[in-house]
This record gives structure tokens, C-alpha cells and sequence, in this order.
């Protein structure tokens, strides 16, 4: 990915994110990135919040919780540029 933002409702594959230079992947099911994404925290991304609208007006089920939750941030691929995100939705405990 070289820059924009990819929401993935489903399961990312091994190895997702590999040699991206600047955007975004979200993710709303567990998963582990690369050595080359670091964890740099978690938050709640109110921003999303719009991306959502468009998506159920679009009739795209969301994740339960998925407007209110918490967002694993790692930043990477430091392999790189180093200005890409994976935003990992975090499961209600």
C-alpha cells in the first residue's frame, strides 16, 4: 500500500500491511502484524465513526461495539517509510 485507508470486515492474511509506505488497514478480527509494525498504543478513533455511517447507509453489517471500542495502533513497515497503520478493533473484555 503506498497510501489510503482499507477497512477488512474479514480474516487478513499472513503477513498483511508487508512494505507499506503510508495509510491505513483496518481490521475488525484478531491478528498479529509483522516484527516491522510495533505497537504504539490504543485508542478510541472517533473519526471512524464517519467511515461507519457510509458503510451501514451501504448496508454493511459492522462488528458489534465496533463505533465504541478500542483500537490497537501499530505503526510500521519500518522495513520502509514507516508511515502506515494497522488499527486492530480490540474485543470487549
Amino acid at each position: 500500500m503506498v497510501a489510503g485507508s482499507l477497512f477488512v470486515l474479514g480474516r487478513l492474511g499472513e503477513g498483511a500491511g508487508a512494505l507499506m509506505q503510508r495509510g491505513t488497514i483496518l481490521t475488525a478480527r484478531p491478528f498479529e502484524p509483522l516484527p516491522v509494525f510495533p505497537e504504539a498504543g490504543r485508542s478510541r478513533w472517533p473519526y471512524l465513526g464517519l467511515y461507519y455511517d457510509a458503510f451501514e447507509a451501504a448496508g454493511v453489517a459492522l462488528p458489534p461495539g465496533a463505533r465504541t471500542a478500542e483500537y490497537r495502533r501499530h505503526v510500521g513497515d519500518l522495513s520502509g517509510a514507516g508511515q502506515g497503520e494497522i488499527l486492530i478493533l480490540e474485543p470487549r473484555s
